[in-house]
């Protein structure tokens, strides 16, 4: 397991929010089959202002752009207590569930959507009750990182975006998809390391923080790879 202190949810969705914008434009560039798709999905935040909403867009335009796709790893169910729905969780090694909501059709509203939405790992529903599939989707990579398991071979550069561009770890070395996607939206990545840098600068000027970075111990664990474990909030 890797340990350290990281704000998942509030990391993870506030970078995706930042930066959806350049994401759009990026994605509104993509031709083929690829970009009717992406049009496709963004019909669906036409007249429709739910933030989560937004979000499952996005991140469902962004695996059709790396030419990869979410809906590989979620599945939809009437009823989460089914004897079909319990015997395919079982089976599964890893994914996300969703159980629409009466009345609601695959098109939205976005409030209400779903009655559930859920992360399951080795056949056991390990979370339920979450806000949305971008919830789900941020929830599962904070586990698969935590619990140091791998990416699946499906969505390995969607979560790649996950972990390197959206929470910043570990991104020295980008696959070259990664790489030409963080590059187009990088005025925005730099304003984000820019607020990142006075913000280590203004708690570096407190005693305490001074003095553990004056203990040579605390320097050669911060040169090392640090282990990483996420604040789930």
């Amino acid at each position: 397991m890797r340990l350290t202190t990281v704000p998942l949810t509030s990391k993870f969705l506030g970078e995706l929010d930042r930066q959806t914008d350049n994401l759009i434009k990026v994605f509104n560039a993509k031709g083929g089959t690829a970009g009717r798709k992406i049009t496709a999905i963004m019909a669906q935040m036409d007249n429709n202002e739910d933030i989560n909403v937004r979000r499952d867009c996005v991140l469902s335009c962004l695996s059709i752009y790396l030419n990869e796709d979410l809906d590989t790893l979620v599945k939809e169910y009437v009823d989460i207590e089914s004897r079909e729905a319990e015997a395919d969780i079982a089976e599964k090694t890893m994914g996300i569930y969703t159980v629409r909501a009466e009345g609601c059709g695959p098109d939205g509203p976005g409030n209400g959507r779903f009655a559930d939405v859920g992360v399951v790992l080795e056949g056991v529903e390990v979370l339920h009750n979450l806000q949305s599939v971008s919830h789900a989707f941020v929830m599962l990579y904070g586990l698969i990182y935590a619990l140091n398991l791998s990416y699946p071979k499906s969505l390995t550069r969607t979560f790649e975006v996950y972990q390197k561009i959206l929470m910043d770890l570990d991104s020295t070395k980008l696959s070259p998809k990664v790489q030409a996607l963080k590059t187009q939206i990088a005025p925005v990545i730099s304003l984000a390391i820019m607020h990142l840098h006075s913000y280590l600068l203004f708690f570096i000027s407190f005693p305490v923080i001074q003095d553990c970075l004056n203990n040579p111990l605390v320097l050669e664990g911060c040169v090392r790879k640090t282990p990483v474990c996420f604040f789930f909030f």
